[in-house]
C-alpha cells in the first residue's frame, strides 16, 4: 500500500502574502514564491465544556503559476487551499542548536472567495 499526502483546508489569510526566492546552488537559480499564514478555525461540542473552538495557523507555500494568483490575494481573504504537507528545515538559531524543522502546505491549488483578476 502506498502513502498518501494530500491536505485541503479553507481559512483566511493572516497577513498580506509575502514573495521570496529560494537560494539557487552553483548551477541552479533560485525559484520564486509565494508564502502566507491560513487561519484555520475549528468547532466542536465537548460533552463536559460545551461548544469550544480554536484556532490553528498553517504556513502555505506557492510556486509557478500558484504563485501569480496567490500574489493577488489579500489578509483577511477567505481562501480554499489543495496541496501536500512538506517539512522545512530552518537554520538553528543557535550556531551549536538543532536546524528548526517546520512543517508547512504547499499549495497545488489555491481558490478564494473573493473575486480576483487573473
Amino acid at each position: 500500500m502506498r502513502d498518501h499526502n494530500s491536505t485541503r483546508l479553507s481559512g483566511n489569510l493572516t497577513t498580506d502574502p509575502r514573495a521570496f526566492t529560494t537560494h539557487g546552488g552553483p548551477d541552479t537559480p533560485g525559484v520564486e514564491g509565494v508564502d502566507f499564514t491560513l487561519a484555520v478555525n475549528d468547532e466542536w461540542t465537548d460533552r463536559i465544556k460545551g461548544p469550544c473552538e480554536r484556532t490553528d495557523y498553517i504556513g502555505v507555500v506557492c510556486y509557478g503559476p500558484w504563485r501569480d494568483r496567490a500574489m493577488k490575494l489579500q489578509k483577511g481573504d477567505r481562501v480554499l487551499v489543495t496541496g501536500k504537507l512538506r517539512n522545512e528545515e530552518l537554520p538553528a538559531k543557535d550556531p551549536a542548536g538543532k536546524p528548526e524543522r517546520k512543517t508547512k502546505l504547499r499549495a497545488s491549488s489555491v481558490e478564494t472567495l473573493r473575486s480576483i483578476a487573473l
